[in-house]
């Protein structure tokens, strides 16, 4: 590694025109591919938590067929059929069956304005229940004894069916609590808490309270006393509105007739029974409207038969007048044809009557249908006005004659006509039927349609890397560390001589360092095999090129802010460097918080300050120290900070200092000097152009700011020093420097 001849004078570099590089994002997601891990249980947990405890949803179908429309009066229908054609649309029929006739009907047979459920502990409780019907094997009916002795929530077993629930409407959708008591008894609370009433299983029980209507009749109650129920009397709209909604009906494939109804809930008995009575309700309307329609025209048509037999009588005796007067005319074969097609049109009118009757009363003006009958109607008059014309040319003795043997015909087809009608009508009502029938009813379904489990997990497995990987990545980009050696080395055109890895033994030395101060913590000394000091080596290994060319063997280690190892870095490099029979001398030339003593189990006093300050001779302040590691002796000499001084800076520009290096210098092979941060202070500036020209600045990684690093530099360049190089410090093994190789080989690290 070379050094840059002029690191400290070298302009900050430009940042270059950033490029994607998915190098990064990939070694981003591979640093917390354990938080992501994390991330993904996490939600596929949640996951599987809420598919055990959701409430199962199931659905059942029912199958109708809707025939051809044929009106009920089925004398008229050919003629509707001739002039109208199509049948009745099946999207009216669907929206009858959705309609509140229909839904109404349904609510008021089954009851299901009354709710009356078990008060179950919330979110678990009913998956409990529901799991332990289904895996206990449990036969008896009991209710199953408390969990955690809460005795007021159901856990299996219980029983309650309201055969009847009157209240008030200021009580309506109102969640009443019902309380199991001794011997059949329960009370009932309003949503506040107040009593309501006291009642007997199997007898009517009304509120006491004055205006409060609250009736009740409980058919069946089974549950350990003090067991709570939830009642509730919905309004019967709102629950109409609420089934209407929850009804799905459709048209099984275009114009086939044929209705397919499903309906979804949570107990497959209830909707079964739910479904089949909308079906049974809709066909049982159906024919009602059949029979309401015939009995209709069967009215009208017994209304109009007085009518027209009269009028028949009348022209009969008309008939009869003109033939004792004027007796028998010879009618003209001609004549008699045109009088045969006016009855016979007279005919058609008085059935098309029949049927506009019947269609008014179905339909409003603007209907299509009726506008289109009408039309037929008119043209039919206009004939028939034609004929009447063409009768009032002929003769007068032979135009009077046809006049009154008109009449008379025209009201015999009627009068025969309506009495042919209201026979067929009395028959048509006897045997009427629907044109709706049940092809399929709901059969009680046994899977459940939701939650769906597998889609559930298989995108909660999607959800949670998508999240895992966002919030790495967001970490990623929010990060204002440096965590590259390559940023410094880029953006700083500073080398790095060494990458130290984080060590968690490190940590563990310095909480047994608080409490065992008498002994050297040393990392060094500790696990000389760990990845920390595997990188101080490599440091090592530089400074042998880093001191060529220098006056004096002096390195010191600064940084540009508190915390950040200099102080581990200075220590464990006097004894790395020791361990190659090099004479080494420590410094902790950090006057104001220095506590390189207490790693060495050191006395702070006498130390650098007396020394400088003349208190204190050099050879009195040193510390001597000899470890072993393993087969191996290692010493190093060390000089504490000493008695914290009003002024230290001024007491480094002592020319005591300056005559202590130069001793030091002659004495020693290396004089490693801990100083204290750059910024902030100066003394890490005064040291650093005092000692030499080896100057490190201890970087950590992810913590220290890029800005921190460069007004570090600066104050160097203006007190006319300069940092040799970075230290790279506290470096995690997942940053993508190939440290837990070294781990796979088999060092114990992390």
């Amino acid at each position: 590694m070379n050094k840059p001849e002029h690191p400290a004078t070298v302009p900050m570099l430009k940042r270059r025109e950033e490029e994607i590089d998915f190098s990064v994002y990939w070694a981003a997601i591979a640093e917390r591919k354990w938080f992501i891990t994390l991330i993904i249980l996490l939600v596929l947990g949640v996951a599987v938590f809420y598919t055990l405890v959701a409430t199962p949803v199931y659905q059942t179908d029912a199958m109708l067929q809707l025939e051809p429309q044929k009106s009920a009066a089925s004398g008229l229908d050919d003629i509707s059929q001739l002039l109208l054609g199509g049948n009745e649309e099946a999207l009216a029929e669907l929206e009858i069956i959705r309609s509140r006739q229909i839904i109404g009907k349904v609510v008021e047979k089954l009851k299901l304005d009354i709710s009356a459920k078990p008060h179950y502990f919330p979110i678990i409780g009913a998956a409990f229940v529901r799991y332990y019907k289904k895996y206990a094997g449990d036969d008896t009916d009991k209710p199953m004894e408390p969990l955690w002795e809460l005795s007021q929530f159901a856990w299996g077993g219980e029983k309650i069916e309201i055969a009847s629930l009157t209240v008030s409407p200021n009580y309506e959708n109102q969640a009443l609590k019902l309380i199991a008591g001794e011997n059949n008894r329960y009370q009932l609370y309003d949503a506040e808490d107040n009593l309501l009433l006291k009642g007997t299983v199997g007898k009517r029980a009304v509120a006491t309270k004055k205006k409060v209507l609250v009736e009740i009749v409980v058919a069946e109650l089974q549950a350990r006393p003090g067991t709570e129920f939830i009642v509730t009397k919905q309004s019967h709209s709102l629950t109409v509105l609420k089934l209407q909604e929850q009804l799905k009906a459709s048209e099984k494939g275009m114009k086939t007739g044929i209705l397919q109804l499903s309906l979804e809930g949570s107990e497959p008995d209830k909707i079964t029974q739910i479904l089949n009575t909308i079906a049974q309700v809709y066909v049982q309307q159906n024919i009602e409207r059949k029979l309401q329609e015939v009995g209709n025209m069967l009215d009208f048509v017994n209304s109009q038969l007085p009518t027209i037999k009269a009028n028949l009588e009348a022209a009969e005796a008309k008939l009869r007048t003109h033939y004792n007067k004027y007796g028998t005319v010879n009618v003209e074969l001609e004549t008699r044809t045109l009088l045969s097609q006016l009855a016979e049109l007279e005919k058609r009118i008085s059935s098309l009557e029949l049927v506009e009757v019947q269609y008014k009363r179905q339909y409003t003006r603007e209907n299509p249908h009726l506008i289109a009958f009408e039309k037929q109607l008119n043209q039919l008059k206009n004939e028939r006005t034609l004929f009447t014309k063409r009768i009032s040319q002929l003769p007068k003795a032979e135009m009077n004659l046809v006049k009154v043997m008109r009449d008379v015909e025209i009201a015999r087809e009627v009068y025969s006509l309506l009495l042919n009608k209201a026979q067929e009508f009395k028959i048509a009502k006897a045997g009427i039927t629907g044109n709706v029938y049940i092809v399929d009813p709901a059969i009680i379904p046994t899977e459940k349609i939701k939650p769906k489990k597998r889609l559930i997990i298989g995108a909660a497995l999607i959800l949670g890397l998508f999240f895992g990987v966002f919030i790495a990545l967001l970490r990623k980009a929010m990060q204002v560390g440096i965590d590259s050696a390559d940023i410094i080395e880029q953006r700083l055109n500073l080398p790095v001589y060494a990458i130290v890895p984080h060590s968690e033994k490190q940590v563990k030395l310095a909480k047994r360092r608080k409490k065992v101060a008498a002994k050297p913590q040393v990392l060094a000394l500790e696990d000389p095999g760990e990845l920390a000091i595997e990188g101080l080596r490599s440091l090592r290994t530089n400074l042998q090129f880093a001191l060529i060319g220098t006056q004096r063997p002096i390195i010191t280690i600064t940084g540009p802010t508190p915390n950040i190892g200099k102080s581990f870095i200075s220590v464990n490099l006097a004894y790395i460097m020791a361990n190659t029979d090099k004479r080494v001398f420590l410094i902790d030339g950090d006057m104001r918080k220095g506590h390189l003593h207490q790693f060495l189990g050191r006395e702070i006093s006498p130390g650098l300050s007396e020394v400088i300050s003349g208190k204190c001779e050099l050879e009195a302040a040193i510390h001597h120290i000899s470890d072993n590691t393993g087969d191996k002796e290692i010493s190093i000499s060390f000089l504490s900070g000493g008695t914290r001084p009003p002024n230290p800076s001024e007491l480094l520009m002592h020319e005591r200092f300056q005559n202590l290096l130069e001793t030091v210098s002659k004495q020693f092979d290396i004089i490693i000097i801990d100083t204290p941060p750059t910024i902030g202070m100066t003394d890490a500036t005064i040291i650093g152009r005092l000692a030499g020209d080896t100057n490190f600045l201890v970087v950590r990684a992810e913590q220290q700011m890029l800005e921190e690093v460069e007004l570090s530099l600066k104050l160097f360049e203006q007190a006319s020093a300069k940092i040799t190089g970075v230290i790279f410090n506290d470096v995690s093994p997942r940053s993508g420097y190939g440290y837990s190789n070294y781990y796979k080989y088999g060092y114990k690290y992390r």
